[in-house]
């Protein structure tokens, strides 16, 4: 199979890469060196000459704060460019697997299955739904995986909510962690090979791959310091509107994967395994 992987130099667009590497498939990470998302033109000339079956698109920006404040930034890179990749793939006849998120929906009553009506709370979200949409209004055989609190480690990307916990607590920082926001945290080794395994299914339609357990980032930020062996009063329990972040973020939200377990027989990986996983793989005894 060959596809193409926008992203691929954020974590999960490498470990898609990697996964379907390790396939034997024939796989090509494309990343804003090669196309701007909001250059329709760029876009399609990348895709005809690269002439995927499938493309997997990854790529997004993904600052909450910085999509509030820059609007027409993050309405041209999260719709507009998926709209771009999906009208392209259309044209071809390649197949998208977009990876969208929890943040579609306003976080009163989690854990949502595939059904939910979306809802989100901050523009950020508003512009995953808009890419939801582009893509599935451009292919009924498209596929959207939503996802959530992706972690993990790649060498070179850029840091995630666990990773910025690792560091921290290994330099002795306090770190405010909330208390209130709740829900699934997904390995991105995990999702990798669950979206290439959904893939290989021939799944269409929308299919929630997240975490095998819930925790708020409080017991996350807990369990990370018991690994580490230092001192859990260096986090410091805060209420997420105690931060003053520009946006509203989901409090009570979670993905339900029931529908990724019956396809795949078997259940998203939890945030212990998932944390020993990524330890491992920085050489960080735990």
């Amino acid at each position: 199979m060959r596809i193409v992987v926008t992203g691929s130099t954020g974590l999960l667009g490498r470990k898609v890469l990697r996964a379907a590497l390790g396939r034997g498939w024939d796989a090509v990470g494309i990343s804003r060196r090669d196309a701007e998302l909001s250059d329709g033109g760029a876009v399609r000339k990348v895709l005809r000459k690269l002439s995927p079956e499938v493309v997997v698109h990854t790529a997004a920006w993904t600052d909450v704060d910085g999509c509030e404040k820059d609007r027409e930034k993050a309405w041209r890179v999260n719709v507009e460019g998926t709209r771009h990749i999906a009208e392209a793939c259309r044209e071809s006849g390649a197949k998208v697997v977009y990876i969208s998120t929890d943040y579609v929906f306003d976080g009163r009553e989690g854990p949502y299955g595939e059904k939910a009506l979306p809802h989100p709370l901050n523009y950020y979200g508003w512009t995953k739904l808009g890419g939801e949409v582009a893509v599935s209004s451009s292919s009924e055989g498209n596929l959207v995986v939503r996802t959530m609190v992706l972690y993990g480690w790649a060498e070179g990307v850029r840091s995630n909510f666990v990773l910025w916990l690792l560091e921290n607590l290994r330099e002795g920082r306090r770190v405010k962690v909330v208390t209130d926001q709740w829900g699934n945290p997904t390995l991105a080794d995990d999702l990798a090979e669950a979206v290439l395994d959904l893939l290989e299914a021939g799944c269409s339609g929308v299919v929630n791959y997240a975490g095998g357990d819930f925790w708020t980032r409080y017991e996350m930020a807990l369990e990370v310091a018991v690994r580490l062996g230092v001192d859990q009063g260096l986090i410091v329990p805060v209420r997420t509107d105690q931060l003053g972040q520009v946006a509203k973020r989901p409090l009570r939200s979670g993905l339900k994967t029931w529908r990724a377990e019956e396809i795949l027989g078997r259940r998203p990986v939890g945030f212990r395994k998932g944390l020993s996983r990524t330890l491992a793989q920085m050489g960080v005894e735990g």
